[in-house]
């Protein structure tokens, strides 16, 4: 999903695709731990986009935050850029 989300305008990728990433991921962080590359690559690129906004950053956080509990070293990485 995150391939199509990708192609779409920077706009869209943050307020619909972020949403839809959510939705996809429920609860199921264990799953997709260190499975998705594309997904902390995308999370990774969507981070400055100044559409983001404060809710759209807590999203974000709250995905790469689910990811690194559960052993994602790019998640791991990410929050570690982000301090």
């Amino acid at each position: 999903m995150v391939g199509l989300i990708r192609t779409a305008a920077p706009e869209w990728q943050v307020a619909v695709g972020l949403e839809w990433v959510t939705t996809l991921i429920g609860d199921s962080y264990e799953s997709l731990a260190g499975r998705c590359p594309f997904l902390t690559t995308w999370l990774d690129e969507i981070r400055n986009n100044s559409d983001l906004g404060p809710a759209g950053r807590a999203t974000l956080h709250r995905i790469v935050d689910g990811l690194a509990a559960h052993g994602d070293n790019r998640a791991v990485a990410f929050q570690r850029a982000e301090e």
